[in-house]
């Protein structure tokens, strides 16, 4: 039987064509990029959408990806549907909690070819 507990918001962003993605647990936190040491918040009004479980998720993802929107998606469960839905292949990027955790990050961006 399907889990229902919420594991991620999710805000639709219509003009700039994106997701915010961001695992529940992490919502109003901030994080450090860890090269410049500069703060990511993951504030409400960015990232402050729809709870939703891993199934809505997943359909979400897809449904964002078809419509030509990009992804940007912060945290372990969030990151992890993602990856078993095949659209983050290599390379992980990451930020740093207050504890220096590691807290997967992702931007996915769909380039298409306009026909002519």
């Amino acid at each position: 039987m399907e889990e229902r507990r919420p594991v991620a918001y999710v805000k639709f962003h219509e003009v700039a064509r994106c997701v915010a993605i961001c695992d529940t647990e992490l919502l109003g936190k901030v994080l450090r990029e860890p090269e410049t040491g500069a703060e990511v918040r993951l504030q409400e009004g960015f990232y402050g959408g729809d709870p939703v479980t891993e199934a809505e998720l997943k359909s979400i993802i897809r449904s964002a990806l078809s419509r030509g929107f990009s992804l940007n998606i912060v945290g372990e469960k969030s990151v992890q549907v993602a990856k078993s839905l095949g659209i983050i292949a290599c390379g992980e990027r990451y930020l740093l909690d207050e504890k220096n955790r590691r807290i997967p990050h992702a931007i996915v961006v769909i380039i298409g070819v306009p026909r002519i």
